[in-house]
């Protein structure tokens, strides 16, 4: 029963993949390489620092996304001007439109089985998903929030998106997540990671 329910998640994830680029949810573009991450930062646990607007948690820094979640969260590196250059093979309908940068974000999200548990899940013969359990969006400095729903699709070539499923304490889902924010948004946001309820934590880009 527990391949069984393996199989079925892992297929369930290569067919939402298919539908579904950068951190767009709902659209129906297949993935297309048309942006790059940054270099990561090393992961440290940061449980006191707050993960507010005032008090954002910094690349490589990592905290529990809200008390008893099942997710420690970590922003990794951002990229503020991600696209490949436009000498690379792209469809014309993939770069970003002139008043778009694409912003690449890349996370680190490790999985703990005993809070799955009290969640009344089971994480050994159901797995989880870090693109599906959480929300992913770049919060620009006016407070409007981008998560792929608009804008140009994008991509890098190891998008969270196709990230495996874990299935034991502690595993790590690392990968990047792309959004197409305008031009004039980007710099002094920040990259918002929530739950289901809209709750949890901000992080600096720097």
């Amino acid at each position: 029963m527990a391949q069984a329910m393996r199989t079925t998640t892992v297929a369930l994830i290569g067919l939402l993949a298919l539908g579904l680029t950068g951190c767009s949810r709902g659209s129906t573009h297949d993935i297309v390489v048309n942006a790059e991450a940054a270099s990561p930062a090393a992961v440290t646990p940061a449980p006191t620092v707050a993960g507010t607007t005032t008090d954002p948690l910094r690349p490589g820094q990592s905290r529990v996304l809200v008390a008893g979640s099942a997710w420690t969260v970590a922003l990794l590196s951002t990229n503020l001007d991600a696209a490949v250059p436009t000498t690379t093979a792209v469809p014309d309908d993939r770069r970003p439109r002139q008043d778009e940068t694409f912003v690449v974000g890349t996370f680190s999200l490790t999985v703990s089985a005993a809070a799955v548990a009290a969640q009344g899940g089971d994480l050994a013969t159901e797995g989880t998903s870090a693109w599906q359990s959480l929300t992913y969006s770049y919060v620009g400095a006016d407070g409007t929030a981008y998560n792929g729903s608009t804008g140009t699709p994008c991509a890098t070539a190891t998008a969270l998106i196709m990230a495996e499923p874990l299935w034991a304490d502690g595993d790590t889902a690392t990968g990047d997540v792309c959004v197409a924010v305008p031009s004039d948004k980007v710099e002094g946001g920040l990259w918002r990671v929530v739950n289901g309820q809209g709750t949890g934590l901000y992080f600096a880009t720097s």
